[in-house]
């Protein structure tokens, strides 16, 4: 970091009149500043940050900077800020390589400006701002005499990579006047290239280079050896579903040495695999050969290269690059629950998307346990396509009902195992029929059961007390047979001259519902 410390000089005169009420016309008078500075931050960087410090900055309407390439500043750049507790800063980019900058910061009353001293800054050149690792040989394929190499590098915030290659030769003096190749591919930190009309068994020398613009950076020279071993290429993939693929390949020469194995290196992405990725062995030497691969994710992107090697080393084919289809989605029905007479409500997940979002999701509803996607009734879901509900309504009481999810997307709708599930009884309809034969000691009653509920009736009867809230479980009963239909019921036991009441039951797997409560007097004592 580079720190210039400027003060702007105040004379005591300037001073004393300020204490007197000086003209304020006068803008150092005016700002009054006791002192200033700029900081410079920044090595090896074309990004610099300027910053600025001021004291007795109440009155400083604006501020900022001057940047250019004289001392004079003849045609500088100027940029404004933003002053805060006697502190402005700016980040600038300063990109002519090889140059001199100069810089000042300057402060404003809104009728003149005053100006701190210059501060230098140098930009070097290119390489400055750029690390290259060593580079890295991908294959050497010394009949089709081509070597490709793969160099990473680490470039500055504002190097901005139009041009990349490798200069090579026989010797090491290398550079954009000699022989060079421009690269293949340059993502954002790397970039590779093929070098061909080698000769194997020679030593040749490689220097990666990057232009920004028309500056050149050359990194250091290393050396490539072309050794003798098999020339490969990979043939276009064939046969792809979502999880595997047929991948094509041809051993053209094995350049006088035996191949010793051969196959196909693939990986996720656009890359460059090598035997460190996943890689399946093919058994020959030379022509073409073939093989499936397995357990690919679906709608994934994937890089290959069909190798061999020989006693010299490894080659590698060109890499091809192919997509895995879309697969259908896998769904599971987890429970079907909150069962009613006329509602339920199915829990479904997504256990696998397919590799594509999922378009649409839900139920298939049936009373057959074949169901058919095509007259079944279709319930969407509700919630996230990964984990969702369906709530179904209008069912049919005491009904058995048959439920399969569905998802869809891009290749097609899935389904689930069916579910069964069977919705319950409601209560029965039941009406008490009035009181007859009154005696002292009993007397008759019954009941008419409209509606079993939808279940079978399998107790029916009336119930007798001396309240209004009567229950079977409590109360005196008759049991009456079973089924739906009028019945007649005996109430026995009760005593003379006392007010009842009676009402019918009927009961179902739901539950027990009742009739209306009758009242009823029994008649005096009979003393025979």
């Amino acid at each position: 970091m580079t720190r210039v410390r400027i003060i702007y000089g105040i004379l005591l005169s300037l001073a004393i009149s300020s204490c007197m009420g000086l003209n304020e016309t006068d803008p150092q008078a005016y700002l009054a500043p006791e002192a200033g500075s700029v900081d410079i931050r920044g090595n090896k960087v074309l990004y610099i940050t300027l910053t600025s410090e001021v004291d007795g900055y109440d009155r400083v309407e604006e501020c900022g900077f001057y940047y250019g390439r004289t001392e004079d500043l003849t045609g500088a750049s100027r940029i404004t800020s933003s002053l805060s507790s006697g502190t402005f800063s700016e980040r600038i980019l300063l990109k002519d390589y090889e140059s001199d900058w100069y810089v000042c910061s300057f402060l404003s009353n809104g009728v003149d400006e005053i100006r701190s001293d210059l501060c230098k800054v140098t930009i070097g050149p290119l390489e400055d701002y750029v690390d290259f690792a060593s580079p890295s040989v991908d294959s050497y394929m010394s009949s089709t005499r081509t070597a490709s190499v793969s160099v990473e590098f680490d470039a500055v915030d504002g190097v901005e990579v139009t041009e990349a290659g490798l200069c090579y030769g026989e010797t090491k003096d290398l550079s954009l006047d000699g022989a060079y190749v421009l690269a293949g591919k340059i993502g954002e930190d790397y970039l590779s290239a093929s070098i061909s009309g080698l000769i194997a068994g020679r030593q040749y020398y490689v220097r990666p280079f990057i232009k920004d613009g028309d500056v050149i950076a050359y990194a250091a020279v290393s050396s490539l050896n072309v050794y003798a071993v098999p020339e490969v290429e990979t043939l276009e993939t064939g046969k792809i579903t979502d999880c595997s693929a047929h991948l094509y390949g041809n051993v053209l020469d094995d350049c006088g040495k035996e191949i010793l194995e051969r196959g196909f290196v693939w990986d996720e992405g656009d890359t460059n695999p090598t035997l460190s990725s996943e890689s399946k062995k093919v058994s020959g030497t030379t022509g073409e050969f073939n093989t499936q691969i397995d357990g690919l994710e679906p709608n994934m992107l994937y890089s290959v290269r069909a190798y061999a090697r020989n006693s010299e080393g490894t080659a590698y084919g060109n890499v091809r690059n192919f997509t895995t289809a879309v697969a259908l989605p896998s769904v599971a029905i987890e429970r079907v629950s909150d069962i009613t007479s006329s509602s339920a409500k199915v829990y479904a997940k997504v256990s696998d998307d397919g590799g594509e979002a999922v378009s649409e999701f839900g139920v298939l509803l049936d009373t057959s346990s074949d169901v058919n996607p095509d007259k079944a009734q279709k319930i969407k879901g509700s919630g996230s396509a990964s984990s969702y509900s369906v709530n179904i309504d209008g069912l049919s009481r005491k009904t058995k009902y048959y439920v399969q999810a569905y998802v869809t997307n891009s290749a097609g709708t899935s389904y689930s195992d069916v579910e069964e599930f069977e919705t319950l009884a409601e209560l029965p309809a039941v009406t008490t029929a009035s009181v007859t034969d009154i005696t002292d000691v009993s007397a008759v009653s019954g009941g008419n059961i409209t509606d079993d509920g939808g279940d079978d009736i399998t107790a029916r009867g009336v119930v007798w007390g001396k309240t209004q809230d009567l229950t079977v479980e409590n109360d005196a009963k008759s049991s009456d047979g079973q089924g739906t239909g009028k019945y007649t019921s005996s109430i026995t036991g009760i005593r003379y001259e006392t007010v009842y009441y009676v009402r019918a039951y009927a009961t179902n797997s739901a539950g027990t519902a009742y009739g209306e409560a009758l009242k009823f007097t029994t008649g005096a004592l009979d003393i025979n």
